[in-house]
């Protein structure tokens, strides 16, 4: 984690960059598009989905949508504060997991409580625009019961207000 803090990352999309074989682009503020080896993905009214050949995983659970066919990065439900590690695995091995594996997987492995009580905070600022605050709160109840609360928040202003329309072809 201290890899992932220290490279100034402010999202789990931009802590991939450090993966040597992934391809991370950010289209537009917060849309990624994360591809193994270069196998491109599709645009989808305005949002990067990723298509079957990247299963994505938080503590070993899918996340792919099957109703679209891959997965949002802008819609993960953790903040790079929660991440302990990130597993990528390349290749024809992947398909061990089952099907939509066929270019690798991302499982992102998330913390534990381990200690009494845990207050870990992440703040960043950039330029233009740019601010990354996150907080996570657990506590050690007992042997078999912790619990853990955390929380983020971003924004990413653009600098033009014009967009790229996929149905018409224009901006």
């Amino acid at each position: 984690m201290l890899e992932i803090v220290n490279s100034g990352a402010t999202s789990i999309p931009e802590a991939l960059k450090l993966v040597p074989g992934l391809i991370v682009r950010e289209y537009t503020p917060g849309s990624y598009d994360v591809s193994i080896r270069g196998a491109s993905q599709i645009p989808f009214q305005y949002q990067i989905v990723n298509t079957r050949n990247i299963l994505v995983m938080v503590d070993y659970r899918s996340l792919y949508s099957t109703y679209y066919g891959g997965m949002f990065w802008s819609n993960l439900p953790i903040d790079l504060v929660d991440v302990e590690r990130i597993e990528v695995i390349e290749g024809p091995m992947a398909s061990l997991y089952g099907p939509n594996v066929a270019g690798g997987i991302i499982n992102i492995i998330t913390k534990k409580v381990e200690a009494k009580q845990v207050v870990r905070a992440i703040t960043q600022q950039g330029l233009p625009f740019a601010t990354n605050n996150s907080l996570f709160i657990g506590k050690k109840l007992s042997d078999k019961l912790t619990i853990s609360l955390s929380g983020n928040y971003s924004q990413k202003t653009r600098t033009k207000a014009e967009y790229f329309d996929f149905e018409q072809n224009k901006y």
